[in-house]
């Protein structure tokens, strides 16, 4: 999930994905894509684990044009979505669009709920 302020600064909330149940959120979000609808998520909850706790640090994007002073907010438990939802999404994006990179002192922040 990215998010702009009206200053221009930039937060990502990333919420990793474990092969089970079909996520109706996810869903939505994949049927926009494939139909370039721009419509409300209203089931956007069950994208976000139930345990909030987060990992924070400064970073930047992971797609072009790869802005840096990100602020990362990585959820530390994953939502299940569906095997098919992992293919479809896979269809939609086959690659990665930026290597892992190293930490250089940067800072990672652990919060716990």
């Amino acid at each position: 999930f990215v998010h702009t302020a009206q200053d221009g600064r930039i937060a990502v909330v990333g919420v990793f994905f474990t092969e089970g149940a079909e996520n109706l959120g996810f869903q939505e979000v994949l049927d926009d894509v494939n139909n370039a609808s721009t419509d409300p998520i209203t089931d956007l909850y069950d994208m976000i684990p139930e345990n909030t706790s987060y990992y924070h640090y400064l970073g930047s994007l992971t797609t072009p044009p790869l802005i840096e002073n990100v602020e990362w907010y990585v959820m530390k438990n994953p939502v299940e979505v569906s095997a098919a939802q992992i293919a479809s999404f896979r269809e939609l994006y086959s690659h990665n669009n930026r290597a892992i990179q190293p930490l250089n002192d940067r800072v990672i922040v652990e919060h716990s709920e």
